[in-house]
């Protein structure tokens, strides 16, 4: 038993780390109603890291660096002078990103597997310098939840009544969309861009079903990401299929529960 932990030690730690951190993060995203730039943010890593592997550079920093430009460019699309929606512009950012990243690995002619960790998941590749970055992610995300926790509020509740009461809503979140960016970025081994929606939105909608305040709907969305990713692992593991996968379908079914659970039993 002391053996398995001590291989494994890692990989569950950074399950239970980017499991919560993400199902908290999940919790504002889909409170703002923004979910699709979650995706966004997870798809311009990936172009970081096809771009960092095509240019022989070291693929977290370009992934990071990418996705924080996306979040950037992103936030500026929440000013009330824009004429089209903010949805409407992650559409075609999305786009954008999405042709560049097929196109990078349309031009790789070597082993890709590394990327291949980045697009799908895999938690073996996972190790204790990922999980240092992880933990440090979480925790400056965490003091500025703390900090911004009535900006926040506001926002969630209304962004236009945060407007009219002083608040520089676009300024917040271009900040909280940069940190967004970050942690989406470290935790693109546990899920996979390509599947790191689902733990970004199903915790957090599962929370939101169920949950009576915004401090509990933070909570259960931690809870619900840790299980979802611890989870999704270990029936990875048993049954040897592909970790983002089960993740991804383990959360969808947390959903599930939840959305069956309110409707079965309302008010409770």
């Amino acid at each position: 038993m002391s053996e398995w932990f001590g291989i494994f030690g890692i990989i569950i730690a950074a399950a239970v780390v980017g499991g919560g951190s993400i199902g908290c993060l999940g919790a504002y995203i889909v409170g703002m109603r923004i979910p699709f730039i979650g995706i966004a943010i997870s798809h311009a890593a990936m172009l970081g890291s096809v771009a960092g592997y095509l240019l022989h550079l070291p693929i977290f920093p370009c992934a990071l660096g990418v996705s924080l430009l996306s979040a950037w460019i992103l936030g500026g699309f929440f000013s009330p002078a824009m004429k089209v929606h903010s949805d409407t512009h992650t559409s075609i950012l999305f786009s954008v990103m999405m042709g560049l990243v097929f196109l990078g690995m349309g031009l790789m002619k070597n082993d890709v597997s590394p990327l291949l960790g980045m697009m799908w998941g895999n938690l073996l590749f996972v190790n204790i310098k990922n999980l240092f970055i992880m933990i440090l992610l979480a925790v400056i995300f965490a003091i500025v939840c703390l900090i911004f926790h009535k900006e926040l509020k506001s926002i969630l509740f209304s962004p236009d009544l945060a407007r009219a009461s002083g608040i520089n809503v676009g300024r917040i979140i271009k900040l909280f969309l940069v940190i967004a960016a970050a942690i989406i970025a470290a935790n693109l081994n546990i899920v996979g861009g390509l599947l790191l929606y689902s733990l970004l939105t199903c915790p957090a909608a599962a929370a939101y079903e169920i949950g009576g305040n915004l401090r509990s709907v933070i909570i259960l969305s931690a809870i619900f990401g840790v299980a979802s990713a611890a989870g999704g692992f270990a029936i990875s593991y048993q049954f040897n299929l592909p970790t983002g996968s089960c993740i991804a379908l383990l959360s969808a079914f947390i959903y599930a529960a939840a959305h069956l659970n309110a409707r079965t039993h309302p008010g409770v």
